[in-house]
């Protein structure tokens, strides 16, 4: 490790090291811990409620503007691929993914009472397998397969409408331009299905596709039951069970999403090159598979540690913000232990370097800047 990394330059006040410090010892002992890991801040070290609501806040805001990006990128590569306009799409499938990210954030903020970090995964048979797990999993089909379904409602009355009106304008478009509907029966069909669609009222989802959802249901119900996460018993750098639920989240909910929507792109695109799509349904089923993969994505990341990273990250600004700590916990503990030799690294963890200074430091008052 370079001397940068073990000695930082940066000084802090002395009045701010012995705030911080003693706010450290009077967590870890209140929560019973002789070797502080930086990935094992939870909610109960932050000082207020108010503080806790607003680091829940934070979380669910952070997490519906990430699934809001990730909405806005699906309404892009529809909009490169089709003749719809940005202003069409891309706020519609923002929105939607805005509102997914904050349902589905504050639902595993309220399911899981701590972080959790994911340093690896593993995929149990016997766990799928197991009665209990079984209904776990048929609530999770009827929970999430529900959820996704309300947010699928929400493309249906949102989305499509502008979709057809712009199919619509560009077909009165031809027509204009020579192109007569008695000789082009094609057009005027397709003009005549989008205006009937446009009359409908209400919000309407074909069979087909609601046996869709409940079989994407099935299948995340069944690797979400037999997976497990590994937790290290030893780690080597600070904050790296974090860092690891990251990757791990990020990757593993990419390759199950990629899985899953596989097989519908792959038979929509093989019926659409053999001209058996008309036009109209082949952009509403490649939206619905972009937004629904999405939607998926998002919901898996979280749900896999995102919303732990997110909660982690929070929590820690919320301790900085109310002056209980630092931003950076890894550089100030080190700067303690190198210079200061208050503390000690242990791995990925630190002590302080006697019992009785941890005690003297835990009954130190509040100090103020």
């Amino acid at each position: 490790m370079s001397a940068s990394k073990t000695r930082p330059s940066v000084l802090y006040p002395e009045p701010t090291v012995k705030r911080w410090l003693a706010s450290l010892a009077r967590n870890m002992k209140k929560h019973d811990q002789s070797i502080f890991m930086i990935e094992q801040l939870q909610t109960s070290w932050l000082p207020s409620s108010g503080s806790k609501v607003m680091h829940g806040l934070i979380t669910i805001v952070v997490a519906g503007l990430i699934c809001g990006l990730a909405g806005a990128g699906i309404g892009l590569l529809v909009v490169l691929f089709s003749d719809l306009s940005y202003s069409e799409i891309v706020p519609i499938t923002l929105a939607i993914g805005f509102a997914w990210g904050m349902v589905t954030s504050a639902i595993l903020l309220i399911w899981r009472k701590e972080v959790k970090t994911n340093e690896g995964l593993i995929f149990s048979w016997s766990k799928v397998a197991s009665v209990q797990n079984l209904m776990k999993g048929l609530f999770r089909v009827l929970f999430l397969g529900s959820l996704f379904i309300l947010f699928f409602y929400a493309f249906i009355k949102f989305g499509e409408p502008e979709i057809l009106e712009r199919k619509l304008v560009d077909l009165e478009e031809l027509i204009q331009d020579g192109i007569e509907p008695e000789k082009n029966p094609k057009y005027s069909k397709e003009q005549d299905d989008i205006r009937n669609r446009l009359k409908r009222e209400g919000v309407e989802i074909e069979i087909k596709e609601f046996f869709a959802i409940i079989f994407i249901g099935f299948l995340l119900s069944i690797l979400l039951n037999g997976i497990i996460r590994r937790v290290l018993e030893s780690k080597t750098e600070p904050n790296q069970g974090i860092r690891e639920t990251l990757q791990n989240a990020t990757k593993w909910s990419g390759i199950i999403t990629l899985s899953l929507a596989f097989i519908p792109y792959a038979v929509v695109i093989g019926i659409d090159l053999f001209g058996a799509l008309e036009s109209l349904d082949a952009i509403r089923w490649y939206f619905t598979i972009s937004l629904g993969s999405a939607l998926i994505l998002t919901g898996l990341w979280l749900w896999l540690g995102g919303i732990d990273v997110l909660n982690h990250y929070a929590i820690r600004l919320m301790i900085y913000f109310k002056k209980e700590g630092p931003l950076n916990y890894a550089r100030f503990l080190n700067y303690t232990s190198d210079q200061l030799q208050f503390t000690q690294r242990v791995g990925g963890g630190y002590i302080f370097i006697h019992r009785m200074l941890q005690e003297h430091f835990a009954t130190m008052d509040k100090m103020e800047d």
